[in-house]
């Protein structure tokens, strides 16, 4: 199947599949919006899903279409399998401290021009401390102060919440975004099969890992 390189197609428990194009920052253009409708209306789908990761979902795929659906719906947002979220930031948010969305976009940059991580990943992108896009409870957690960004690693929801690790405090934008590749291609050369970030780090240690990374 297709799935494999779209990066966002889910088996469901009624032996159905769900697609979730990728949306980054959220956002969907016109041309993005008629493809998931005439997808919908051709295949006679329930609709789509609003996610908790600023994405929509198409729910009620049969097995049998989903290679077809994939095809119809290439280049919709689907420029990486990744998962990035990003509160409004500084200049949408009176509490904003730096500029999210921007920075989302350059994080974007990273993992698809740099790193290319094939492993999923949930980076949290948040303005302040409030942390409005769950920074430490991501695999990376971004998180805006008055002197640049805090770096976190490690994060995790579910049923074993994991409360992730700063890698780097009050840090300027450029030295966020090269250790956030540092680590990431660290991560990909060490990591175990199907491991994720916060198992990785349980497993080495953050003291370890920022060893290896001379921070």
């Amino acid at each position: 199947m297709l799935e494999k390189q779209f990066g966002g197609v889910n088996k469901r428990p009624d032996g159905t599949f769900s697609i979730t194009p990728r949306m980054p920052l959220g956002k969907l253009d016109v041309d993005g919006l008629e493809t998931i409708v005439a997808v919908i209306r051709k295949f006679n789908l329930p609709g789509i899903r609003a996610t908790t990761g600023q994405r929509v979902t198409i729910e009620g795929i049969p097995a049998d279409s989903v290679d077809e659906i994939v095809d119809m719906l290439n280049g919709v947002g689907s420029r990486t399998p990744q998962s990035i979220i990003a509160c409004r930031g500084h200049g949408d948010c009176k509490h904003g401290l730096q500029n999210t969305q921007t920075m989302a976009m350059q994080v974007e940059e990273v993992l698809c021009d740099s790193v290319q991580i094939p492993t999923h990943l949930k980076i949290g992108l948040s303005g302040c401390s409030r942390c409005c896009g769950n920074s430490y409870i991501q695999d990376i957690g971004l998180v805006g102060t008055p002197d640049g960004w805090t770096l976190v690693i490690g994060g995790k929801a579910g049923s074993s919440v994991r409360c992730g690790d700063d890698l780097l405090v009050d840090s300027p934008l450029e030295l966020v975004l090269t250790t956030m590749e540092r680590f990431l291609t660290f991560y990909k050369e060490n990591k175990q099969e199907k491991e994720r970030v916060a198992a990785f780090i349980d497993r080495l240690g953050i003291d370890h890992i920022k060893g290896e990374l001379q921070i």
